[in-house]
């Protein structure tokens, strides 16, 4: 994701590098043999929030997610899991299935249950994360569209996005 644009690019790839802050929000991690995953940096948690950890008590010698695996056993470290995160975190994490095999840690999209992105999973991201869409109820949003006159004012649009001036 560290990446310039270029001085010549393609289109495509303009709208791929303008994309990239949504796929950072929207990319993380599901845990194999947890080699891969930085404990602190990463998005690795399932469920609700942004998958990264609220620390309680931050030690440096914990960095990797295999630090909190039991190899042996392919289970969690229990009592390490909840000395470093909070209650919530620490019973999420501890939910969360390992594999018995020696998986590989795999980047994921978070935001479907297929773990494989798409555009439309990626709209339904940015809809549902759209900060506007969270402050009005849906009772104002359709008031606000119906006071466009005709011929646009019966067209459904996101808020986001400006109605056609009456000019045209």
């Amino acid at each position: 994701m560290e990446s310039n644009v270029g001085s010549y690019p393609s289109y495509s790839w303009k709208s791929i590098w303008c994309a990239r802050g949504l796929l950072e929000q929207g990319i993380g991690w599901r845990v194999g043999s947890g080699h891969s995953i930085n404990i602190w940096n990463d998005a690795w948690i399932v469920g609700q929030g942004n998958g990264r950890v609220n620390s309680v008590g931050f030690k440096t010698h914990f960095s990797k997610v295999s630090d909190l695996i039991d190899q042996d056993t392919c289970s969690w470290k229990e009592h390490i899991v909840r000395q470093l995160f909070t209650a919530k975190q620490a019973d999420r994490i501890l939910c969360m299935p390992l594999s018995s095999s020696a998986s590989t840690d795999s980047l994921i999209w978070r935001c479907n249950k297929s773990g494989l992105y798409s555009i439309h999973s990626g709209y339904n991201f940015l809809i549902n994360s759209s900060p506007e869409l969270d402050e009005e109820s849906d009772h104002q949003s359709a008031n606000r569209n119906k006071s466009f006159s005709m011929p646009y004012g019966h067209l459904r649009y996101h808020p986001k996005l400006k109605p056609p001036s009456r000019d045209l």
